[in-house]
């Protein structure tokens, strides 16, 4: 009597030649979790939902794949490289992308819903309208190796949204038009900023971030945060930098052109360009001085480091404002500053309606001068080997009496 004819008898009796023709093509394999069954890149892409549950792991998926109008549930994709991928109108859940690499992929209307990226790399592709809800990033090689940890190196992104995901040591590098950070909150990164780009939008809401430089935006990018707390951390755009509403200590804060900063707490070093205008705007430094070292960008004050022509305008702040100014032209209007530290070489300083209440000013020497109007100081203001330069003051009064401790040269 014949063996019965089935596909278990099939497997068995042609599976060497199965063998030989899988590494005939490169070797791909894709593994559910209860049978071990292949399927050619044409059948998955064909039918992404035998995606579902299943492993995808080998070399001959590259070049060949495309996913669309789908949901994709508990894959698992490791181990493999796919070039040129097209994914368009699906939606990843719960699946996991460990080891991946990928040159060229395209996703269009994409979401990926609580999945996880392990040490995966989408380079020099496209990201249109995803979204990443949920779930986490982050890389187990070296941190301080951008290729172990680097995730969309060149790619372009419109309108990508992070929203409530988790990234550690993670590095994106994105250029084009639009990326959206939401509700973040564990982010853990030793070998580098979260975001950089040139010519892109970032956003930041919601989020608290801590020990990151979260976002620093290359030539021509911006950046605008709201509703977010940054502790230690880095905002740092080439073009343009809107921050409101946010708690933000010991946070380095750049823009080449313009930064404002608008009813925030806010302590840390702010550096600009010649062209650059910084505006701070009904917003306070925090209450008592964090005083970790000697020196003064280490303090609960926000240090305003730029060039020459640099401008930074104080504009009503909500409580006692703590600055120090090294270098550029100031404007402070309505203002009381506490702790008052002007480095060696700003060129002018302009005052009205303001309250000074110490500081200090040793070795200043002012390029040019300003005008003071309305303003009281109180001691004590250390001027030793001082020079002040031309001041034009009305109204210049000293409640306390003298404030001045040393020797300076004035024409006030």
């Amino acid at each position: 009597m014949s063996e019965k004819y089935t596909l278990k008898t099939f497997l068995k009796r042609y599976r060497y030649h199965l063998i030989v023709l899988l590494l005939l093509l490169g070797g791909y394999s894709m593994y559910p979790i209860q049978n071990s069954v292949m399927y050619s890149p044409q059948e998955i892409s064909a039918n992404p939902t035998l995606l579902n549950h299943g492993t995808l792991t080998g070399k001959g998926y590259s070049t060949l794949l495309s996913i669309a109008n789908c949901t994709i549930t508990g894959a698992r994709l490791k181990n493999i490289r796919l070039d040129d991928l097209k994914v368009e109108n699906v939606t990843f859940k719960n699946c996991v992308f460990e080891k991946v690499e990928s040159l060229g992929a395209v996703f269009t209307n994409v979401i990926f819903d609580h999945c996880t990226f392990i040490s995966a790399q989408f380079d020099k592709g496209k990201l249109d309208k995803v979204l990443f809800h949920g779930g986490k990033m982050y890389s187990v090689g070296d941190p301080e190796r951008v290729n172990d940890n680097g995730y969309f190196y060149g790619t372009f992104f419109d309108n990508v949204i992070f929203d409530d995901i988790e990234l550690n040591n993670v590095n994106l590098w994105p250029v084009g038009e639009s990326v959206f950070f939401r509700n973040i909150s564990k982010v853990s990164n030793r070998g580098g900023v979260i975001s950089t780009g040139d010519s892109i939008y970032a956003r930041i809401d919601n989020s608290h971030i801590k020990d990151t430089d979260f976002v620093t935006a290359g030539d021509g990018s911006s950046i605008y945060a709201t509703n977010s707390t940054l502790f230690r951390s880095g905002l740092r755009g080439g073009k343009f930098v809107y921050i409101e509403n946010c708690d933000m200590r010991r946070t380095g804060l750049s823009s080449d052109e313009v930064l404002v900063v608008k009813n925030c707490v806010v302590g840390g070093a702010a550096k600009g360009s010649e062209n650059s205008k910084f505006y701070i705007v009904n917003s306070k430094t925090p209450v008592a001085p964090d005083i970790t070292s000697d020196d003064p960008t280490d303090r609960a004050r926000v240090a305003f480091d730029g060039k020459d022509l640099t401008e930074v305008y104080i504009l009503n702040p909500s409580g006692p404002f703590r600055a120090g100014i090294y270098r550029g032209r100031i404007t402070a209007i309505n203002t009381e500053l506490v702790d008052f530290y002007i480095g060696e070489v700003p060129v002018d300083i302009d005052l009205k309606d303001v309250t000074i209440r110490g500081g200090e000013w040793k070795d200043l020497r002012m390029k040019g001068g300003g005008r003071w109007e309305n303003v009281k100081i109180y001691p004590q203001i250390t001027l030793e080997n001082a020079v002040l330069g031309d001041i034009e003051a009305y109204n210049l009064t000293f409640p306390e009496g003298n404030p001045w401790v040393g020797n300076a040269k004035s024409n006030l």
